[in-house]
Order: structure tokens, then C-alpha cells, then sequence
């Protein structure tokens, strides 16, 4: 049961619009200021948080688990991570606790992930 409905909300979300209400980003208007006196190569976007150094101010987060496809998505998302030095963490693990055979599913964060998720 829990994890058809993890496998719904997959679905739900790859096949449906599911966004709610505005995020107002239609409402922000980006001037162009240029900046040619800085080089590029010198522009350094990695930041410290909780203890970890990452590539950008950027965190891929929760993501769902519990079912073989939400184990593949957790895996492709890590190893993403991993590449590009950004943070992932993970989602409710509530289907961990209730059916510990479906903790693969989150553990492979760690698994791909290691300096991007611990």
C-alpha cells in the first residue's frame, strides 16, 4: 500500500501539473549590469554549510524513496550530486521504518553520494 502511493506521487509528478499557487518569480525583473572587470575563472560560487563544502548555494532535496523506481531517481540524483558538489538529502523515511527491506531506496544517497549527502 505505502509504496504504490510512493509510486503515485511519481507519476503524479512526471505526468501532471502539480504546481500550486505563484512563487512570484514572474514578478522579478533582472538588469543586465555586466561586469568586465572581473574574470570569470575568479568568481567562486562554493559555499560551507553544516560542515561541508559545496560547488554552489545549491541543495537537491526531499526526494522520495521506498520503491524500486524512487531507488533509481535516488541514485541518478546522487550521483548528480556527487559530480557537481552540490548537497541531497532525502525525504520522509517513514516507509524505511514501517518496511525496512525499502531502506535501499534512501541509502543509496550515501552510496553515490558520499561527500555530497554526509
Amino acid at each position: 500500500m505505502i509504496e504504490s502511493r510512493k509510486d503515485d506521487h511519481i507519476r503524479i509528478a512526471s505526468e501532471q501539473n502539480v504546481e500550486e499557487g505563484n512563487n512570484l518569480f514572474n514578478e522579478v525583473y533582472l538588469i543586465h549590469m555586466a561586469l568586465p572587470e572581473i574574470d570569470l575563472d575568479d568568481v567562486d560560487t562554493a559555499i560551507n554549510i553544516f560542515n561541508k563544502r559545496l560547488s554552489f548555494p545549491f541543495i537537491i532535496g526531499a526526494m522520495t524513496g521506498g520503491t524500486e523506481t524512487a531507488e533509481k531517481i535516488n541514485a541518478t540524483l546522487a550521483k548528480c550530486a556527487e559530480e557537481f558538489g552540490i548537497g541531497m538529502y532525502v525525504g520522509s523515511q517513514r516507509v524505511a521504518i514501517v518496511k525496512p527491506e525499502t531502506a535501499r531506496s534512501f541509502r543509496v544517497v550515501a552510496e553515490n553520494a558520499p561527500t555530497a549527502s554526509r
